[in-house]
């Protein structure tokens, strides 16, 4: 069984289909014994653990749809910076997750400096996630450079800010890009910054006519809890229709 776990959390698992399969045959097995596929024997414990599984084949597939709350194509040219912080606020329409922080990385080739890059929540002006992305650090998507982190849950309705630190001079960002798409999940606010010598929250008026990247994340949507419910439960009745058919009543 412990194999059978290690199979479902590995490396590139996340995006193949089969695991919620795989799921669903261990799930009929645990229930019915029919081939004793998972090596458990049939007890309530079965049950509960069947349903756990299908959680976490459910939360690993669902990080296929990681997407970035910013894109553009790359500028001919990067823009000059200064020290100091950029700053987009936004105001989630949907719950969802953030799984990734960023920086924009011309040509994609690694940074110049490392940069600290916080999200914020508006309110208290508390940070909730950080990373420091520096050189070829994490991975490239599009034209961010991200470093992963713990996946933190934001509420809709709930005014957020993901801010980026630039020491000095680097030549590296991307001023007003053609081809911006803001994913309209996260309810863009606008954009602001401020010249402090260290990471803070700008507080200045929010431009929408401008944009300075700078920052970035990735996120996913968080599903709704009764939608999952109600795919669990419906695994578990077609599961239960799977038994062998009985003997006809011959009263």
């Amino acid at each position: 069984m412990a194999r059978r776990l290690q199979w479902l959390e590995g490396p590139g698992k996340a995006r193949d289909p089969n695991r919620l399969r795989f799921v669903y045959n261990c799930m009929l097995d645990m229930l019915y014994e029919t081939n004793d596929m998972c090596g458990l024997r049939r007890s309530m414990s079965k049950v509960i653990l069947a349903v756990g599984l299908y959680f976490v084949a459910v939360a690993g597939l669902a990080s296929a749809a990681v997407v970035p709350a910013f894109d553009f194509p790359q500028p001919a040219n990067p823009a000059n910076t200064a020290t100091g912080n950029d700053a987009y606020y936004f105001t989630p329409v949907v719950n969802f997750w953030v799984t990734a922080l960023g920086m924009y990385d011309h040509n994609q080739d690694g940074l110049t400096q490392d940069h600290p890059v916080s999200l914020y929540e508006v309110s208290g002006s508390s940070v909730i996630a950080s990373a420091v992305v520096g050189g070829t650090d994490g991975f490239v998507r599009g034209v961010f450079r991200y470093l992963s982190i713990s996946p933190v849950l934001l509420q809709a309705g709930t005014q957020y800010a993901i801010v980026g630190f630039t020491l000095a001079d680097t030549g590296t960002h991307a001023w007003n890009p053609p081809g911006l798409v803001i994913a309209p999940e996260i309810g863009y606010d606008g954009y602001t910054y401020n010249y402090n010598s260290y990471l803070s929250l700008p507080a200045g008026h929010l431009r929408t006519d401008m944009t300075f990247f700078g920052p970035g994340f990735l996120f996913h949507a968080a599903p709704e809890p009764s939608s999952d419910l109600l795919v669990g439960a419906g695994l578990i009745l077609l599961a239960i229709r799977r038994r062998k058919p009985r003997a006809p009543f011959r009263g």
